[in-house]
């Protein structure tokens, strides 16, 4: 019964992602074929059982493999990671992981581990409390807060700026039936980066994670828990044998002298990694615990290592709020993306997934495209406009990257411009990541015709709705604050009044007239040592004389470095433009 449960489940989701001309091919097919990625036995195994979401002894768990995988990359990609390291780290010798959390009657665990890492790659300098129950009720697929999750929908929901949200904006919930959170939050960092860590080949083959941990933090992973091999006694875990993951936690250090007897079953050698749970201070050693090397059931090693203020871009375009969930083409195929400008922003970044380790990028940024719907193939071309950008270069690791442009690209409000991404893989026979609608995960993806094409060699395209219905490639444009030129200055004063010393702060800034652009007011902006920018002042554009404005902030006496920006908002309350930064 249970196969032809599977067997009939297989099929309707190639039913629903093959479309038209789509259909799923092995990995071991002709380099010259194209076709659509098998989907992940595990997640095809976990949608006939839907048993990872479950509970032991009053713990929840809470991971869902995604139907993307990246088990083909392993070992070490990066040479650089192989070098002496301690026999004993642990980020909390260094005030670098945040405080452990309880993710209570919610299988939650996946959000945790991934803010975890977040937090953790911000550490000392930044401390960051993000709301798990914010990404838990937006994340945008078919699960609901009680239907767990994985890193490649965190990933999702961060790279779209969905989040992170703090967390005294929308706190985590005491109790079990707490109500979704109303309303909409801003994001307090804009998430331009994650990176998918390769598998392990054997127990010993830790360095990669290693170097992770001490250069940018915690890294979050997937294993299968089994109480039943857990010692209460020393908090350690470990279960021959290969199994299905079950829990994610994340990776805060490692003891290589880790003795193999602290284990209920005896591994072959010592060693373990400090694991930081999710399930409170009460349990474990303060909510940490032990996780032999030989537990070969550990995978999808992520870390969340940038996140960026979010002053960083304006806006971005995308068709892929619910991100990577398959992959198209050959070794070396072409995806590209329409969009129609909404404003004069100018584009200044490109993002998208690469999936193999060490693969090749090339970026092609078209204005004024051609992308009408009529019949004839030459019209349906991302990059029949004219040539504005090109960049090229490669990532060692597979995830999400943000490249930079070398030149901002200005863009019309109405214009229809393209960016167009070649994917060279060394290996993966898949090389353009798509987002498509998988029944029971992403079923909420949609598509229009005219938004994503690909390619198997950059010169005849086809638009992806016609071959999958609804699905997008996975490329999003990056938009800086337009060209309004305000200039800013700052000083500290000394206020002297008989026995009295203050200092304050004299800010002064100038917007040069902007002609055709309305502006509506400005913002003064101060951010104290590594903290947030909070707004100081708003200042009708009336109010300025001859485009210039002073103030004075008398917060400065007795603090630390104050840093401020001014942003310039038009009539329809966008931000028109921004001045640099200074820091007195």
């Amino acid at each position: 019964m249970k196969k032809d449960i599977k067997a009939a489940y297989i099929l309707a989701v190639f039913m629903i992602v093959s479309g038209v001309g789509f259909l799923f091919t092995s990995a071991s097919e002709g380099e010259s074929q194209v076709g659509v990625a098998p989907i992940n036995p595990d997640f095809l195994k976990y949608m006939e059982s839907k048993s990872a979401q479950g509970s032991e002894y009053g713990y929840r768990y809470g991971y869902v493999p995604s139907p993307v995988t990246l088990s083909h990359i392993k070992g070490t990609v990066d040479p650089a990671v192989n070098v002496e390291y301690p026999a004993y780290y642990n980020l909390q010798d260094y005030q670098r992981v945040p405080l452990v959390k309880d993710q209570r009657s919610y299988p939650t665990c996946w959000i945790f581990a991934a803010y975890s890492s977040l937090e953790s790659c911000l550490l000392p300098e930044e401390a960051r409390d993000f709301s798990e129950w914010h990404l838990a009720n937006t994340h945008g697929f078919d699960y609901d807060v009680y239907g767990a999750g994985n890193s490649w929908m965190t990933t999702a929901y961060l790279i779209r700026w969905g989040g992170p949200v703090d967390e005294w904006l929308v706190p985590y919930p005491q109790k079990s039936g707490a109500p979704a959170p109303q309303g909409s939050f801003p994001p307090a960092k804009h998430v331009q980066q994650v990176i998918f860590l390769p598998e392990r080949t054997g127990p010993l083959d830790n360095n990669t994670i290693k170097y992770f941990l001490v250069n940018y933090g915690a890294v979050d992973f997937a294993m299968y828990w089994d109480f039943n091999t857990y010692n209460y006694g020393t908090s350690s875990q470990y279960r021959p044998g290969d199994h299905s993951q079950n829990h994610r936690l994340a990776i805060a250090g490692w003891d290589d002298h880790y003795p193999a007897e602290n284990f209920n079953i005896k591994p072959p050698g010592n060693g373990a990694f400090i694991a930081r749970n999710s399930w409170g201070t009460r349990w474990g050693i303060n909510g940490y615990c032990y996780i032999s090397y030989y537990d070969m059931s550990l995978e999808e090693f992520t870390c969340f290592n940038n996140a960026k203020p979010v002053n960083n871009y304006d806006s971005i375009y995308q068709h892929d709020p619910l991100g990577w969930t398959s992959s198209w083409g050959k070794r070396d195929s072409w995806g590209a993306n329409v969009f129609t400008a909404v404003d004069t922003r100018p584009l200044t970044a490109v993002g998208f997934y690469t999936n193999d380790a060490n693969a090749r990028y090339e970026i092609y940024v078209y204005k004024n495209v051609n992308n009408t719907n009529s019949n004839d193939p030459n019209d349906h071309n991302p990059h029949s406009g004219t040539l504005a950008a090109a960049k090229t270069g490669n990532f060692i690791y597979a995830g999400y990257y943000t490249v930079q442009l070398d030149t901002p690209v200005p863009l019309e409000i109405g214009e229809t411009f393209s960016v167009v991404v070649r994917f060279i893989n060394p290996n993966y026979r898949f090389a353009v990541p798509l987002e498509i609608p998988i029944d029971r995960h992403s079923s909420g993806a949609a598509a229009n015709p005219g938004e994503s094409y690909v390619s198997r060699d950059g010169i005849q395209w086809d638009d992806v709705t016609g071959l999958m219905p609804d699905a997008n490639v996975c490329i999003k444009a990056y938009t800086e604050f337009p060209p309004v030129h305000i200039s800013l200055q700052g000083k500290r004063n000394v206020l002297r009044a008989w026995i009295i010393r203050r200092e304050y702060g004299e800010i002064s800034f100038t917007i040069e007239d902007t002609p055709g652009l309305s502006l509506s007011h400005v913002v003064l902006l101060r951010k104290i040592d590594f903290g947030d920018y909070h707004e100081l002042q708003q200042i009708p554009i009336n109010e300025l004389s001859n485009g210039k404005y002073t103030y004075e902030d008398y917060y400065l006496d007795g603090m630390g470095n104050c840093t401020y920006q001014v942003k310039a908002y038009d009539s329809s309350g966008r931000i028109a433009g921004k001045s640099s930064e200074i820091t007195i």
